[in-house]
């Protein structure tokens, strides 16, 4: 079985999302996973992985830390589900980040969205790598069924799920 070290940055929605998503498969014997926070990775965490999978990476130690892998022989895995090559406006990153963001990018073996389209313009901004998309797991049990009738009392409703950083967007489109 192979051992999978997932390198996130801080731990959110998308996190628990998707390392939620990987020790599903973890249970049906795909792999064997441990999570860690860049800041707390270490260097028998990297000797202990067959592969990495860096979540929304965008920081200076994490980019580090897939150079290093990539010396072990290690097969890196990128996952965006936004698009930090070009962000909404008023949101930047900064050079920095930005550096790491790409230098993630160009050292990835294979780049993993939920979104094809993003998947293939993030590939192509580092000339192009393979890439794959993630749908996450819905349990039967998680999954909810439609109200047998709609209430319709002309008013429209909208649901926008995300966090806070997307206030600026969601502004834009209503």
């Amino acid at each position: 079985m192979g051992k999978l070290l997932i390198i996130y940055e801080e731990f959110n929605p998308t996190e628990e999302i998707v390392i939620g998503a990987l020790k599903e498969a973890q249970k049906r014997g795909v792999f064997e996973i441990e999570a860690r926070r860049s800041a707390q990775v270490t260097a028998s965490d990297l000797s202990w992985a067959d592969s990495v999978f860096v979540i929304r990476g965008n920081l200076w130690l994490t980019a580090q830390l897939c150079k290093r892998a990539k010396r072990m022989n290690r097969f890196c895995v990128a996952y965006w589900d936004d698009d930090y090559s070009e962000l909404v406006p008023g949101l930047v990153l900064s050079p920095a980040r930005e550096k790491a963001f790409r230098e993630i990018l160009r050292l990835s073996d294979v780049i993993v969205s939920p979104n094809p389209l993003l998947a293939e313009k993030l590939a192509k901004t580092v000339g192009g790598k393979r890439t794959a998309l993630f749908d996450t797991i819905v349990r039967q049990k998680d999954a909810a069924s439609a109200p047998k009738k709609l209430q319709d009392d002309g008013l429209v409703r909208m649901v926008y799920a995300a966090g806070v950083g997307h206030t600026l967007f969601f502004d834009e489109i209503i």
